[in-house]
């Protein structure tokens, strides 16, 4: 346990934080007074169901979109996108190069993806993953970092490249923090 850890090696927690990226996120987004309702999985299934019944006659997924389970797996894909830190934009521009029917399923995920966003913009709501984003783009104005010396990351595995990049961005905004990355290493 890493609170135990920083007890024993510094004698006490006093003025120590253990948080995960969620907690952060989440703290440099209220402290920004980002006050957009956070949409749960129901509103999103309700919000991707109208998108996704709207699609265009030529969308490739026309035959698939009422199949059990589609909606769910367009929830799962925008989720892994924004995790990858991938706008819509960014995977028009990266998959636009692709050819025949993966380029038609692209641009047909693309529709989805990118009317998804326009809504929840549109309706000043955001999900779940928007909060890395939020937090991405507000934490070079957050003062929750006033006074950080030392920011360590332990077990630094399946941490999303969205995560990365706010890492990156605290190295950039506040060059006086020493960040640590603490690594697991197993060999087998």
């Amino acid at each position: 346990d890493v609170r135990r850890l920083f007890m024993e090696h510094m004698g006490g927690i006093f003025n120590c934080h253990v948080i995960g990226f969620d907690d952060l996120e989440r703290m440099i987004v209220d402290e920004a007074c980002s006050k957009k309702p956070v949409m749960d999985d129901t509103e999103k299934r309700v919000m991707l169901s109208g998108i996704i019944n709207g699609l265009s006659s030529d969308n490739f997924f026309g035959l698939a979109k009422n199949r059990p389970g589609f909606i769910n797996q367009a929830m799962n894909a925008i989720r892994l996108l924004k995790r990858s830190y991938i706008t819509p934009e960014q995977f028009f521009s990266k998959t636009s190069v692709c050819g025949g029917n993966l380029l038609k399923k692209c641009m047909s995920f693309y529709e989805i993806y990118s009317k998804y966003e326009g809504i929840k913009a549109k309706k000043g709501v955001m999900d779940v993953d928007d909060i890395s984003f939020e937090a991405v783009a507000k934490c070079h104005r957050a003062s929750i970092f006033n006074g950080v010396k030392v920011i360590v990351i332990d077990g630094f595995v399946n941490v999303d490249p969205v995560n990365m990049e706010l890492v990156r961005r605290i190295m950039e905004h506040f060059p006086h923090i020493e960040v640590h990355v603490n690594v697991p290493y197993r060999n087998v």
